[in-house]
């Protein structure tokens, strides 16, 4: 390549940007790269939505320990927290009330053409 190509040509050396133009560039696209990221924390409902959950179930969490700090012991509350997931009592519950429901039904009356 020749070394006597004019000042203004493209591929010259002294067309390059000059280091204090390099650095206000750098900066002009940190400034937006801040105020993208201020925007997206703004925009990003999740974690406000995950904070506000935690808020709100803390005041149970204190609620539960104070329950266990009765003194019952580990089987006893493992019993019970067995049953109350168990759907089975809740089904019997289920099948009593609906047999009470439609227990006290009478029969209709026949016809005159049955």
């Amino acid at each position: 390549m020749s070394t006597n190509l004019p000042a203004h040509f493209p591929g010259c050396i002294s067309s390059l940007p000059g280091e204090a133009e390099l650095r206000r560039h750098l900066d002009e696209v940190a400034r937006a790269t801040d105020k993208i990221a201020a925007e997206r924390e703004q925009m990003n409902f999740g974690q406000h939505i995950a904070a506000a959950v935690k808020r709100r179930l803390a005041p149970q969490a204190a609620s539960r320990t104070a329950v266990l700090a009765e003194g019952d012991s580990f089987g006893e509350r493992l019993r019970k927290a067995v049953e109350k997931k168990s759907g089975q009592k809740q089904h019997k519950e289920q099948a009593e009330r609906e047999r009470d429901r439609y227990r006290h039904l009478q029969p209709r009356k026949r016809t005159k053409g049955e």
